[in-house]
């Protein structure tokens, strides 16, 4: 059960880090370059979310 808890603080804090990247990566007052490696992080992060709810979403008692 411990283990699981610290799935869904991981999970949750990565979705805070990738919208954080989604929404930096918007703005007009950065390089391009910048702004199309804000987005690949936050595209990644999202693919890792939900990687992490899957399994936890499999495994409610891991």
């Amino acid at each position: 059960m411990k283990n699981h808890f610290g799935l869904l603080l991981i999970t949750a804090f990565l979705i805070i880090i990738a919208c954080f990247f989604l929404v930096f990566s918007f703005d007009n007052r950065r390089t391009k370059q910048k702004r199309l490696l804000l987005f690949t992080g936050a595209v990644i992060l999202f693919i890792i979310i939900g990687i992490l709810t899957k399994l936890i979403l499999n495994n409610p008692l891991l």
